[in-house]
């Protein structure tokens, strides 16, 4: 698995990439037409609220204000 390093310059962007992503999902899921569908985008929601929620975490200790 590629791991990216964040630095405190660019976690605003990567904050941003991952919100969007977020959004996405969330038009998937709400524009998906079985249950199956649904499910699959909703997995895949858990994964990038964790990641912004590390991002943050990491941003906070940076003293970057997000």
């Amino acid at each position: 698995m590629f791991v990216k390093k964040v630095t405190k310059q660019n976690v605003k962007l990567e904050i941003f990439k991952v919100n969007l992503r977020i959004e996405d999902k969330i038009v998937r899921s709400a524009a998906a037409k079985t249950d199956e569908d649904k499910a699959k985008a909703e997995r895949g929601l858990e994964s990038l609220w964790n990641q912004k929620r590390h991002l943050v975490e990491f941003a906070n200790s940076q003293g970057v204000e997000v």
